[in-house]
């Protein structure tokens, strides 16, 4: 079995599709059929189960795409970097896990190609645990999560400043400024999938007295979508406040208050320990500090 094998494998799981994942590889439906019987064969287990409807994992089958994910984009991570070294220039992958509109992240970005011209950003949205780990391992340089990090060794974590969450409605929704933590229940809430503080939000409610977590009505992974929808009032949404304000001021957007619930988060730095960066990551992250202490500097 080779890594390309496995890049196969991690396509069909996430097109849910052999046919799928053929096309955009370029080869035969029956030669990745093929390919995915190998590993199968290999590890002696089934890995997908196929229907008409197209393909979905087994519970071997999401243990194996977990690992072969990892190793992938780790691999596709090293390739990337020896192209850079190749070629006299330096990748440096940054990933936020939720929209820093606050200014941080731009401002910081600038700052950091201003002063290395041979260098390359790659700057990806994700999920916040996917962060940690690719952080841990070397495939992200630096990720910025908002909300709770557990201690780790093998990271170096920096507070940043905070963000305050809060409960968005549309301008002319039909809903007081001020409700009870209860009136939850009766709200169409949209989540937005890739925020990192959906899990602080329900600790904040428990430490309120409420014994039932919040049910999102359905959720999306783009705060701009969300602000679309909320501004049509097809629900309300939990948002940072610096991705809302200008809607705010614009009357486009309304806050919510909810009665004695008030939600700040800590937005952190992770990066691998200091002693083993290089020295122009070392210097990026000096950056980030630079610009978050100009923009945050009375939070603190």
């Amino acid at each position: 079995m080779n890594i390309e094998s496995l890049k196969y494998y991690t396509n069909v799981v996430e097109e849910k599709s052999i046919s799928k994942a053929a096309m955009i590889n370029h080869i035969t439906q029956s030669a990745l059929t093929q390919i995915i019987k190998k590993i199968e064969d290999e590890f002696d287990c089934v890995l997908l189960e196929r229907s008409n409807k197209g393909v979905k994992m087994t519970e071997y089958g999401e243990l194996v795409y977990e690992y072969a994910k990892s190793m992938t984009d780790t691999f596709e991570a090293m390739k990337e970097r020896l192209f850079c070294i190749k070629n006299g220039c330096m990748n440096v992958v940054i990933k936020p896990c939720c929209a820093l509109d606050n200014q941080l992240l731009p401002n910081a970005l600038f700052q950091i190609q201003s002063t290395y011209k041979n260098i390359r950003l790659d700057v990806v949205l994700d999920d916040k645990e996917k962060i940690i780990n690719e952080v841990r391992s070397g495939v992200t340089d630096i990720g910025l999560c908002m909300g709770s990090i557990l201690d780790d060794e093998e990271l170096s974590d920096t507070h940043l400043g905070n963000e305050r969450i809060v409960l968005v409605a549309g301008h002319d929704m039909d809903i007081n400024d001020v409700i009870s933590i209860d009136d939850l229940d009766i709200l169409r809430i949209i989540d937005f999938s890739l925020g990192s503080y959906t899990k602080e939000i329900n600790a904040m409610l428990e430490r309120c007295g409420r014994d039932q977590c919040y049910v999102p009505f359905f959720s999306i992974d783009s705060i701009s979508a969300i602000k679309t929808l909320v501004e049509s009032n097809f629900g309300v949404a939990f948002l940072p406040y610096d991705s809302v304000k200008s809607d705010l001021k614009a009357n486009k957007l309304k806050e919510i208050n909810i009665d004695k619930f008030n939600l700040i988060l800590p937005i952190h730095m992770l990066t691998r320990d200091d002693t083993s960066l290089q020295p122009m990551l070392r210097d990026i992250k000096h950056t980030f500090m630079k610009t978050a202490k100009a923009l945050f500097g009375s939070q603190k």
